[in-house]
């Protein structure tokens, strides 16, 4: 596989994530608070992270050069958000490459995912995004990896599921189990 995106979390919340993403609503764990950041979004404007409050946020890392699995991942995301179109179902997707993905790379990138207002797509300098990553949301972020015919950064495949109150519930695998775990639990906290 080219893409190396299968790497995990590194601390021992990769763990807690896994084992305690199969609960749902008020059953699911209260793992982390997504502290304050500010990125650039796909329109060129500042987002900070208390936009998250008052709705449901399933959180993607991505880059639109990627020929592996950050088409699944997206795809996966883009299905979900064409079935729940609860305006309180929101969707962020923060690129891993923010030297390559400018705001109009994602606002390209979106629009061939059938993004609308409820989905927004991140990049910055590169050491505030690492530092959303790897710091706020605790997952893998590795550095640019070239090889013949384009490069790689090794990511988490996981999407994270962020309640109305900026706490992260869960983490899912992209594969049809973990989409059905994601969708529900998202469900469940968007009528709490």
């Amino acid at each position: 596989m080219q893409c190396a995106t299968r790497m995990y979390y590194g601390w021992i919340l990769s763990s807690l994530l896994f084992a305690t993403s199969c609960g749902a609503g008020n059953d699911l764990p209260e793992i982390l608070v997504v502290s304050d950041f500010e990125l650039t979004d796909h329109r060129g404007e500042r987002f900070a992270s208390h936009e998250l409050t008052g709705g449901v946020t399933v959180v993607s890392f991505v880059f639109t050069s990627c020929r592996d699995v950050c088409p699944l991942i997206t795809n996966q995301v883009a299905n979900l958000h064409r079935r729940v179109d609860d305006p309180n179902a929101r969707f962020l997707s923060i690129s891993v490459d923010p030297e390559v993905d400018t705001p109009a790379r994602l606002a390209e990138y979106g629009e061939r995912y059938g993004a609308d207002d409820r989905w927004t797509f991140l990049t910055g300098e590169r050491a505030a995004v690492e530092g959303v990553v790897t710091r706020i949301f605790r997952v893998s972020m590795g550095e640019r990896n070239d090889f013949a015919g384009g490069y790689d950064i090794a990511h988490t495949e996981q999407l994270l599921l962020v309640d109305s109150r900026r706490t992260l519930r869960g983490a899912y695998d992209t594969d049809r189990a973990g989409m059905e775990r994601l969708e529900r639990d998202l469900e469940r906290l968007l009528a709490d």
